[in-house]
């Protein structure tokens, strides 16, 4: 399974944390993961939402990490989720 890391980043000073925690339960179940987390800081806002909707059409899940309710980006992923059929992990 491919399980893509959906939350909060700039609203979270542990963020790292969370997405690192969930990113070693699933690797280490044999899963692959796309951690937004990891990707290069400082990058336009549009730029990251271009590089994490193209990844997350291409999962199999989505993994809420953290509260999500301050995360615009994680609610259009949500949005792209349900309208592509990809399943929430809850």
């Amino acid at each position: 399974m491919k399980i893509f890391l959906s939350g909060s980043i700039s609203h979270d000073d542990n963020y790292q944390e969370h997405f690192g925690i969930a990113s070693y339960r699933f690797t280490q179940a044999g899963d692959k993961v796309f951690n937004p987390s990891l990707l290069p800081p400082n990058l336009p806002y549009t730029t990251y939402i271009k590089l994490c909707l193209a990844e997350l059409v291409t999962c199999d899940f989505i993994c809420y990490v953290n509260d999500v309710t301050t995360s615009k980006g994680s609610f259009i992923e949500r949005i792209v989720a349900a309208a592509c059929g990809i399943e929430e992990i809850v």
